[in-house]
Order: C-alpha cells, then sequence, then structure tokens
C-alpha cells in the first residue's frame, strides 16, 4: 500500500465538473493526499493509462461519449494491477456485479461518497497483497527452475519419523523417480542408498544428532529407478530446536560419479606405473618440489645403497650428493636461487659393457636441458625441480655427483695431461678419492 505521506496518483473518469471537485473534496477530507488526472474521452484515457504509474481509477459508469463497461475493459488490458472503482450515481445492483466479475474491484454510490476513501485503502492493500504473492510466485517458479536445472537434488526430511516431506523436480532427471514415488514415504532414503553405505550413513547421522552437528558432509551410492547405482556427495543440514532435538533436515546431493570414475582411473593407472617403477631395470628416484624423495624403486636401492624405507622422506641431496659437496650445493641454490646451476652426473663405464647414462625430467617444472657427452650427463636444475633420475645398468660405485667447476677442472686437466703425459696425477682420480658414498651398498 502507498505511504500516505505522499500523494496518490489517481485517474478519474468523469465528465460532470461538480462531481469531479465533489469526489477531490471528499478524498481530501478523509485524509487522501491525491493527485487526480480527470479525464472524459476514450483516447485521452488511453494515453493516461499509457503513462503509467497510476495507484487507483475512478470511474463513472455514464458518460456522453464513453462509459464505464469499455473505461474497465480497456484498463483490465493495459493496467490490470490497478484497482478500478465504479462511482456512480446511477449503476444498480445487478449491472455493479457484472462488472465486478469483469475485473472491477469495487463500486460506490455517489449517494454514499464517504465510503469511498475505505474503498480506495481497501482496494489498494489487496493490490498490495497481489503484487506481493505474484513476486513470491515468480521466486518460487525461478527457484523450482533453478533447481530443475541444477546438478543437485534437494529433499526436507522430518527427523521424527525420517520421512520425505520434499524432493526436488530434478530428482526425475537425476534418478529416474517421480516425486511422488518419494514424498511422504517413510525411510525412502534407505531405498536410495547402497546396501554397503546404508550402515555407515545411518552412522554418520546417529553420531551427528547426538552430538548436535549441523552439516554432515559424505559420499554414497545412489541407487536409480532402473537399478544402476551413481555416486553422489551428500551434504546433510540439521536445523535443531532451543531445546536441542532436530527439528529439520534438509538433504542436499550432488552427482560426482564423473569424479569418482576418473578419480578410480587415475588411481589404477597410479598403481600400474607403480608396479612398473617397482619391478624396472633403472633405478628410479622420484623428489617433490621441497627436495624430498616420494618415490625409490627396488633398482635405486641397489644403486645408491639406501632402503626404500628408509630413502622416502630424506632430502634428495642429502642422500645421493657426496657430503663433501652438499653444503656449497645448497648454497649456490640459496645465493642463486633464479639462476639455474649446472650440476653433473658421472659414472664410469661398467667393466662389462658399453657405457650407458640415462636422466629424465619431469617437466612440470622449469628445468635445463639433458646433455650427454662421452659418457656424462650434465642435467641443469633450476629452482625445486621435480626429479626423475633413471640411470641404466650402473652401480652404486660407479655414480657420483660433483659441482660443474669440478668437472670443468677435470676435464681440463684431463686434456693437459694427455699433452704432459708424465704431468701429475689425473683430476679425476682426486674427484673419486675425494667423494665417498653416504652409504654401504644393497647386494
Amino acid at each position: 500500500m502507498p505511504d500516505r505521506r505522499e500523494s496518490l496518483r489517481v485517474l478519474h473518469v468523469e465528465d460532470d465538473p461538480v462531481d469531479r471537485e465533489l469526489v477531490a473534496e471528499t478524498l481530501r477530507s478523509q485524509g487522501l493526499m491525491c493527485d487526480i488526472v480527470a479525464v472524459d474521452t476514450r483516447d485521452a484515457f488511453a494515453d493516461a493509462l499509457d503513462s503509467g504509474g497510476l495507484d487507483v481509477i475512478l470511474a463513472d459508469d455514464r458518460l456522453p461519449t464513453f462509459n464505464g463497461q469499455a473505461a474497465l475493459a480497456l484498463a483490465v488490458e493495459r493496467a490490470p494491477d490497478v484497482p478500478f472503482i465504479f462511482v456512480s450515481g446511477t449503476l444498480g445492483e445487478e449491472i455493479a456485479v457484472e462488472r465486478l466479475k469483469a475485473g472491477a474491484t469495487d463500486y460506490v454510490v455517489k449517494q454514499r461518497l464517504a465510503r469511498l476513501g475505505s474503498a480506495i485503502n481497501r482496494a489498494l492493500g489487496e493490490a498490495q497483497v497481489r503484487r506481493e504473492h505474484a513476486r513470491a510466485q515468480e521466486a518460487k517458479l525461478f527457484l523450482e527452475d533453478l533447481i530443475a536445472a541444477s546438478p543437485s537434488m534437494i529433499f526436507r526430511i522430518d527427523p521424527r519419523e525420517f520421512r520425505i516431506t520434499y524432493a526436488s523436480p530434478n530428482v526425475d532427471r537425476l534418478l529416474g523417480y517421480n516425486q511422488r514415488e518419494i514424498v511422504g514415504v517413510r525411510n525412502f532414503w534407505r531405498t536410495l542408498l547402497h546396501q554397503d553405505d546404508l550402515e555407515r550413513a545411518a552412522g554418520h547421522l546417529r553420531e551427528a544428532l547426538e552430538s548436535h552437528t549441523v552439516q554432515i558432509p559424505q559420499e554414497y551410492r545412489f541407487r536409480s529407478a532402473d537399478g544402476r547405482y551413481r555416486w553422489f556427495f551428500s551434504l546433510m543440514h540439521v536445523e535443531y530446536s532451543d531445546t536441542g532435538g532436530p527439528m529439520r533436515i534438509l538433504w542436499y546431493c550432488i552427482d560426482i560419479s564423473d569424479r569418482r570414475t576418473a578419480e578410480q582411473a587415475l588411481l589404477e593407472s597410479e598403481e600400474r606405473t607403480r608396479a612398473i617403477l617397482r619391478t624396472a631395470n633403472d633405478a628410479f628416484v622420484g623428489a617433490d618440489t621441497g627436495g624430498r624423495i616420494v618415490e625409490w624403486n627396488t633398482r635405486a636401492e641397489a644403486m645408491f645403497g639406501w632402503p626404500r624405507e628408509e630413502a622416502l622422506g630424506r632430502i634428495l641431496a642429502d642422500t645421493i650428493v657426496p657430503e663433501s659437496y652438499r653444503e656449497q650445493h645448497r648454497r649456490e641454490r640459496e645465493l642463486d636461487r633464479g639462476r639455474e646451476t649446472l650440476l653433473d652426473l658421472r659414472r664410469d663405464a661398467p667393466p662389462r659393457g658399453d657405457a650407458h647414462a640415462e636422466v629424465a625430467l619431469d617437466r612440470r617444472l622449469e628445468v635445463g636441458p639433458v646433455l650427454l657427452v662421452d659418457g656424462h650427463v650434465q642435467v641443469k636444475l633450476a629452482g625445486d625441480a621435480i626429479l626423475e633420475l633413471r640411470i641404466a645398468d650402473a652401480h652404486r660405485g660407479d655414480v657420483q655427483w660433483a659441482p660443474r667447476d669440478q668437472v670443468e677442472d677435470h676435464e681440463h686437466g684431463h686434456r693437459d695431461h694427455e699433452e704432459e703425459p708424465d704431468g701429475p696425477e689425473d683430476a679425476s682420480d682426486q674427484i673419486r678419492n675425494q667423494l665417498r658414498p653416504p652409504r654401504p651398498a644393497i647386494s
């Protein structure tokens, strides 16, 4: 209802100036502030309707060129929400009833204008109720459409009998059930859940109610109408009374079958990968971004001398970088975090065959190129790169880590040695004497 401190915009269909003034004075005397627009032709009436902003229409039933019946029909067509009240001195009771059936809100005879104010107030109140009801219905329809298109089903459960009192319309699309098959059926949720999930679900709910828990998130398998099962994320929201008892349970369920299928496929793929790595002929070492070992296969045990259970969780550099070079390695990484540090993985050819070394880097983080030069593998590491190391046909005693400058010194020394055969001890021998394996090899 409009605020009485503001003027009502009234459209008055009346050809008699005296009656116009009489109506205006009556409204003022009854405390209604009104902005009255008076018309007496069909065209003027239509223009006023089209201008909008009207609160109420007052109309005489008979005019020389226009009548109330035609005015009502036009108002119903163009301004159906605006209350229409007949104010006439010749309107009989039988005609008044016909006008009300045609869409009029009320009628007041000119001989009893004292009830005009109350008729307007009542009409405005009813119009406000209709508008609020229409908005509520629109919001309800919007919510129902939203739920129907949503992947999430919603149930409301009466905790006294665990009877479902509401089921969202999308239950038909997601599970194939009609709402009538679910609503009002006691313990229908037991029909929905997989038999292997029933006791678990009942236990979760019982524990939550005993501890007055509000949210109960879980994952269960739901049975569709055709007998197939799909995984759903289940969230029960419990509302409690002031005395602590459950008043209402809202149950939200969203289909996660595709996610569960993808997760299962990933687990199976990872298990196959782990099985391959466990039986691989190459050493495999995996490290996380913090440099801690997360994978260490049987071949790595034999090569580096660390049992898997002891190697997992250790810092990779502390495990396979010789102790005499660890501090230098850490210092270079801390001081030159933004600059690539080059380490050399070098191995001597095993006595029984051709020299072969292979290093593979996980490309999820930035790493430098891998170079294989004369049996020496050079690997650039940038930041906390994830390292996967595979070395074929190598033994722990054949594998050493050394900073690049030491390797370069060795290479220069080796060339000098070739030019001067009577020179000092080969630099590789000096490096080899300095490098000591961290643990004894596993035979």
